[in-house]
């Protein structure tokens, strides 16, 4: 959302934009820096016991009072763990609201789309404002319903009903809004299909000014990155666990050290729990056996610039993750001309993503190899896809192309 902030200000600086996060951007002095980020604190509920967490019970404290908003509530309990009283998020919104003729809301959080949803409904915001939720759609819905269903209805089965309750839930806290906004033309199917009466394509952006006027910086980074004499460098940037693919590409790069090739990974990003303890066990494992090769290096919280510079320094980016929306790190790489390799997902492949990369199936360790290979040892095909992902960024997803999108439709609210 940081993004659609500057892009709006650049697009119309006579405009007042605001962004209110409730999450750390500190370490990102881009986003600190930018002057429009206001950090706000939403008092935490008393404390429930699981039950009341994770059920519908909970649902009385968002004002639940038809099935729309039941809806909505059980998609903001099984996707979040928010526990951000709901009663404290309306009054943030009704105070925001006030000095604001549009606020535009991420779905990251479900706690808040689903509280304004339902506040909005019920007269609880200003009449005079409109409100509009940047959505978004994963391949696997309601994370925390899935196991015991498929583990009673079977995989299929089970799948077949997350599929409907996602779409019910999800169109019962969209509905609430007067736009829905999304980051990639499948997502904007996906919202038309369960009838969302005003869906809007905006994309993400990157800043090619940004990244044109610090390119010189961004080199002088990347140098001490590149040494070693490595012959290839691959990068992942996000979160280092199992569904971003993280596992799955620390074993192809073993395997292409058993098979004699010489392969670094810099990793940007933090390790997050996994469900099982073996598998977190399992990459501590591979990423200490790279480390004591000299072949790995791994970056917790780096900078917007130090994060360009771990790219630069990359013969590819590598993100094989098992769900994506639209993944910010893919358009990075392109915007410095680097191909990329990600999952086979619909998201992704919307974006038109083979013409900048190439596609692996989740979990195929054998073809993330056999990626990594062919694009370290062809570094004219290489360019070829980094040229065609820079020529993608630049007429799709740049800042300016964003700021257009959004200037759009906030006139047309």
């Amino acid at each position: 959302m940081v993004n659609f902030a500057r892009a709006i200000a650049r697009k119309e600086p006579g405009w007042t934009v605001r962004v209110y996060s409730v999450e750390d951007c500190t370490h990102s002095p881009l986003l600190s820096r930018c002057g429009m980020i206001t950090p706000v604190v939403v008092p935490m509920s008393p404390k429930r016991s699981r039950l009341l967490r994770s059920t519908i019970v909970n649902s009385a404290l968002y004002g639940c009072v038809t099935p729309n908003s039941m809806l909505s509530t059980l998609a903001s309990l099984s996707y979040d763990t928010c526990d951000a009283d709901p009663q404290q998020i309306r009054l943030l919104v009704r105070r925001i609201s006030r000095e604001s003729d549009i606020v535009h809301a991420g779905a990251w959080h479900a706690a808040y789309s689903s509280a304004i949803s339902i506040g909005k409904r019920s007269g609880a915001f200003p009449a005079g404002t409109k409100y509009v939720c940047h959505a978004l759609y994963h391949s696997t819905p309601l994370p925390p319903a899935g196991g015991p269903l498929r583990k009673h209805l079977g995989p299929s089965v089970a799948r077949k009903v997350l599929d409907v309750l996602s779409s019910a839930c999800m169109r019962a806290t969209l509905s609430g809004f007067d736009a829905t906004t999304v980051s990639t033309p499948y997502e904007y199917l996906v919202m038309r299909r369960i009838w969302l009466r005003s869906v809007h394509f905006i994309g993400e952006g990157i800043d090619l000014e940004y990244v044109e006027n610090n390119k010189d910086h961004i080199v002088r980074l990347a140098m001490p990155l590149c040494k070693g004499g490595q012959t290839g460098t691959v990068a992942f940037v996000g979160a280092r666990c199992y569904r971003k693919g993280y596992y799955h590409l620390l074993k192809a790069v073993e395997s292409l050290l058993t098979s004699g090739e010489i392969v670094k990974l810099l990793a940007v990003g933090t390790r997050t729990p996994e469900h099982d303890a073996a598998m977190y066990n399992k990459i501590t494992n591979l990423e200490a056996k790279l480390l004591r090769k000299g072949l790995f290096s791994a970056f917790e919280k780096v900078s917007e610039i130090q994060k360009y510079a771990v790219i630069a320094a990359s013969h590819v980016l590598t993100l094989p993750s098992l769900d994506e929306t639209i993944p910010l790190a893919v358009l990075e790489a392109w915007s410095l001309h680097k191909p990329v390799i990600v999952s086979e997902l619909p998201t992704i492949l919307s974006l038109g993503t083979e013409e900048g990369g190439l596609l692996v199936r989740f979990g195929d360790i054998e073809g993330i190899a056999h990626a990594i290979y062919r694009l370290l040892t062809d570094n004219r095909y290489g360019r070829i896809l980094g040229e065609a992902g820079y020529r993608k960024v630049a007429e799709e997803f740049s800042l300016a192309r964003v700021g257009e999108r959004l200037v759009r439709l906030y006139r047309s609210l």
